[in-house]
Order: structure tokens, then sequence, then C-alpha cells
């Protein structure tokens, strides 16, 4: 019998620790992404492609429409499967990616956080 509590005692140490693990992982990554977060929420639609490079920088990657791949997401990180109406912007940072799609005028008509 003491054998079996001891066993359960051990089990729910090691729960409780996979637990805590768990709990410092999530908001070690929150805190590293939340400055790339604030950073990108600066991006608004309807911003044009020069106000969101003044805001960002040049994008890591950029696609127009025509000869753009079929698959031009990055591999590893989440998307939102759409076509390019006219150019997309891709932006990575603090272990996520950033998609802002830009219309035929040059602005920003939709955008799309994802993390790997």
């Amino acid at each position: 019998m003491v054998k079996v509590r001891r066993a359960w005692y051990a089990w729910g140490a090691f729960v409780a620790v996979v637990c805590l693990m768990f709990i410092v992982v999530a908001v070690s990554l929150q805190n590293l992404r939340a400055p790339t977060k604030a950073r990108w929420a600066q991006v608004h639609i309807g911003d044009t492609e020069a106000r969101v490079v003044e805001l960002l920088g040049e994008p890591n990657k950029q696609y127009e429409r025509d000869g753009a791949p079929a698959d031009y997401y990055i591999e590893g990180y989440g998307r939102r499967k759409r076509p390019i109406t006219a150019k997309v912007l891709i932006y990575l940072g603090a272990d996520m990616v950033f998609y802002i799609w830009l219309d035929a005028d040059g602005r920003v008509e939709e955008v799309f956080q994802g993390v790997s």
C-alpha cells in the first residue's frame, strides 16, 4: 500500500513539473513575441505600402500576383490561404510570420499573423 501511494505521489509530482514547464514556456514565448506583435499592430487596413515599409522596414519576402509561386507561404508557420490580389509582403520575427496583402492601389487589404 505504501509503494502504491509513493507511486501516485511520484506521478503527481511529475505531472506538476510538466505543467509548470508548459506554463514557463508559454509565458516565455508571450514575452518574446510581445515587442514584435506591438510593432505589427501598428499596421492597419487601408495603410499604404510606403507606410508599412516605414513602420516595419523592408519585408523578408514579397510577391506580386503575377509571378508568385502557387504556394507562396513560409513553410512551418501558420497561414491564411488566400489569393494575392496585387501584392503580399511577408515579415518574419520572434518565431512568427506576418502576411500583409495589398490591393491594386497599394493599400493594405488584409493581414495575418501566424506562429511556427
